[in-house]
Parts: structure tokens; C-alpha cells; sequence
């Protein structure tokens, strides 16, 4: 094995991918603090907008109950379809946000329109794996 100096070894090590060999969980970490490191800001606005999304059940619950809009006021029930909209949103918005961890991770500079086209491209896809995460488990729960 040929002999490396320092800069050549930090170089080594400070590379995100492709990866060398198999990593031990130690080095696992490392590679994901190190991808966090380098992605926290080019992902912030999008993770930003996720945490909005998903707070929509609840200020639709805050805005739109009996006890905010006076006791003779009858609204109707659109829970189910609040959850069912940041549901449908939600699974392309991560979508985006790994697309754009991968590319930082590769070393290449995010692009905004091929991100989104490549998202929503996937997203019928994504909405059956994402049912399926969530199916799967509360099957083999009521079994």
C-alpha cells in the first residue's frame, strides 16, 4: 500500500462519496454529521417549508374550531382532507430535499428545476412507498 501524507490522508477522509470501503457504524456517523454539515443550508429553506406544511392540521384545528369561531357557528369537518393535502404535499417536499442532499453529497451544485421535475416525476412512486410504510406496519400491529 503506497504511503500518503497528511494532506493527501485529510483529503481522503473529508470526501463525502464514493465511499472507499464498507464503513463501520462509527464511520457511518461521521459521514452522516459531515453530509449534515455540508447540507444544512442548502436544504433550509426546504425543510422550513416542510415544518409549515405540516403544521396545517393544526391551524386549521386553531382557526376553524367551534370554541375560535363562536358556538352557533357550524363548520364542517375537513380534518381528513387537511391530513390527506399534507400528506399528498409532503412526500414530493422530501423528495427534494434528499434529491438535494445527494447532490451535495456527489459534490455537484443543486439544481432548483431538475430537483422539483426529478421529485415530481417520482411522486406517484413515493406516495405508494410512503402508504406502504405506514400500512404495512399497522397491518402486522392489528394482526
Amino acid at each position: 500500500m503506497p504511503q500518503m501524507n497528511r494532506a493527501q490522508l485529510v483529503d481522503a477522509q473529508a470526501g463525502l462519496l464514493p465511499l472507499p470501503r464498507p464503513l463501520m457504524t462509527g464511520e457511518v456517523l461521521d459521514a452522516a454529521f459531515r453530509l449534515f454539515r455540508a447540507g444544512v443550508l442548502r436544504t433550509l429553506p426546504y425543510s422550513a417549508l416542510a415544518v409549515l406544511l405540516l403544521e396545517i392540521p393544526t391551524l386549521y384545528a386553531t382557526l376553524f374550531t367551534r370554541a375560535s369561531l363562536g358556538a352557533d357557528f357550524v363548520v364542517a369537518n375537513y380534518e381528513p382532507i387537511t391530513y390527506a393535502l399534507v400528506f399528498l404535499l409532503s412526500v414530493p417536499l422530501l423528495g427534494v430535499i434528499v434529491l438535494r442532499l445527494q447532490s451535495t453529497a456527489n459534490g455537484r451544485k443543486p439544481r432548483f428545476r431538475s430537483e422539483i421535475a426529478s421529485a415530481l416525476r417520482r411522486w406517484p412512486a413515493g406516495l405508494i412507498a410512503t402508504v406502504g410504510a405506514f400500512v404495512i406496519p399497522v397491518t402486522l400491529l392489528i394482526m
